[in-house]
């Protein structure tokens, strides 16, 4: 397949913008891919009924739905925010559950979608990171313990589970054309707190790609 390694992927938050984007770019790649969601229809048809997709129904609760997602896959793609916690229990619940069915099932890889709201010891000092961080602490204060706590959760029990997780910090979403997406930390390198989705995509297929990430075990920050 064109040199890459077929993968199989469990894609948590597919039916977003950017969930779709990723699904379909891995479908470009020939991978095999799980999409885990509560609301399947929101899929687009293509998708939906293409053979290299196999569509669970479940939420974040449902520990039996979430076991079958899980088992089987080289890797997970977790695109869930805050707004992912409908139970109203802390969002840091579900990454509970999800490392113990990894374990369960000896998956090693996971990628899950963070913010620049969680810091980084590598990250330099950003006027704008500084204020888009005040300005959510203030407006939603919730969601943005909600993100932190799960970026300590990653730096410790993923940590302690032997997982080879990544966190990717994103900054504003946009739906522009592709352009080229760039890894580094918040502050550094030309950063900016702006992604075009489409890169977004591209960027996660490939990381899934790699069998020694150099971004494993850290929280990059992703700009277009």
């Amino acid at each position: 397949m064109s040199g890459r390694n077929c993968k199989k992927i469990l894609i948590l938050g597919a039916t977003g913008q950017t969930g779709i984007l990723t699904v379909q770019t891995a479908l470009e790649h020939n991978h095999i891919v799980t999409i885990y969601a509560r609301n399947p229809s929101k899929l687009p048809t293509n998708i939906a009924h293409h053979p290299n997709i196999k569509i669970i129904r479940g939420d974040l609760t449902d520990a039996e739905a979430l076991s079958k997602a899980v088992e089987g896959q080289d890797a997970i793609v977790s695109l869930l925010g805050p707004t992912g916690n409908v139970t109203g229990t802390p969002f840091t619940d579900a990454y509970h559950l999800i490392f113990s069915l990894m374990k369960r099932w000896g998956v090693k890889r996971i990628l899950a979608m963070g913010t620049a709201s969680i810091p980084d010891e590598q990250d330099g000092f950003s006027i704008v990171a500084f204020l888009g961080v005040t300005l959510i602490r203030i407006i939603v204060n919730s969601a943005y313990k909600d993100i932190v706590s799960v970026g300590k959760l990653f730096n410790t029990e993923a940590t302690n589970d032997g997982l080879d997780w990544t966190i990717f910090r994103l900054g504003f979403l946009a739906n522009g054309a592709p352009q080229s997406s760039k890894a580094g930390y918040v502050g550094k390198n030309g950063w900016v707190l702006k992604n075009q989705r489409a890169d977004i995509a591209t960027w996660l297929v490939d990381e899934v790609e790699k069998d020694n990430s150099e971004w494993i075990k850290k929280m990059p920050a992703i700009w277009s």
